[in-house]
């Protein structure tokens, strides 16, 4: 079921990663990296913390919403979660890591 975004000005997000518009004007647009961002009444967001928050509420400070599958196009519901930056350095680093020892 899509949750309106109280913030953005009758915004309404979906779990599949999509927005509506309720009342008012809404832009977006994807950076060079894939994330996509929100501007709405004259604010800005990241596309996948709006989505994240409409559904399963406030982002605990300093936490971070990450991409499960890496994705930053997927703003899907079941492809997001929250991380502590701890978590989320150590989860990247583990990526390099990986991806280094594949190339040598």
């Amino acid at each position: 079921m899509p949750k309106k975004l109280t913030d953005f000005c009758g915004l309404v997000a979906t779990s599949t990663g999509g927005f509506r518009i309720g009342d008012g004007f809404r832009r977006e647009y994807s950076r060079e990296d894939g994330y996509r961002r929100l501007f709405v009444g004259g604010r800005t967001q990241y596309a996948h913390r709006a989505i994240y928050e409409a559904f399963r509420g406030p982002v605990p400070a300093g936490c971070f919403v990450h991409h499960v599958n890496g994705d930053p196009r997927d703003n899907r519901l079941v492809n997001l979660k929250v991380m502590t930056p701890g978590a989320h350095v150590r989860y990247h680093a583990k990526l390099r890591r990986r991806k280094e020892n594949a190339e040598s």
